[in-house]
């Protein structure tokens, strides 16, 4: 819903025959738009959240699997016959993670939903 908006404004203050290729480039681009908007007293292209979201996006590009998994045994997870009690939903919380997988069985990996944490809390 949101990248279609930023695809819009990127397209026209980064075109393409800029060659603006390098990540690092499309950052400080961005950066210098708004800081020249800011300058001329007019409104900023790229609010605060969106010049982020552009920093966080151009970082992907040199971002691996191995920089974000978690290790099988590291994986927080809860039984789906576990009872919602007041101490399961603190353990949810304080496992740190949006999502939770729910384990069906002994066997690892045997997952087959998660619960939203922020539903619950």
């Amino acid at each position: 819903p949101i990248t279609y908006p930023i695809s819009l404004l990127l397209d026209h203050y980064l075109p393409e025959e800029d060659d603006c290729e390098e990540p690092d480039e499309i950052v400080a681009r961005v950066e210098v738009e708004r800081e020249l908007a800011q300058l001329r007293g007019r409104p900023a292209p790229f609010t605060a959240d969106e010049s982020n979201l552009v920093r966080g996006v151009m970082a992907l590009r040199r971002t691996t699997v191995a920089d974000v998994y978690v290790p099988l045994k590291r994986v927080a997870t809860v039984s789906a016959s576990a009872p919602l009690t007041l101490e399961t939903l603190q353990a949810l919380r304080d496992a740190g993670h949006s999502r939770i997988p729910l384990r069906w069985s002994q066997t690892p990996g045997d997952w087959r939903d998660f619960i939203l944490v922020k539903e619950l809390v």
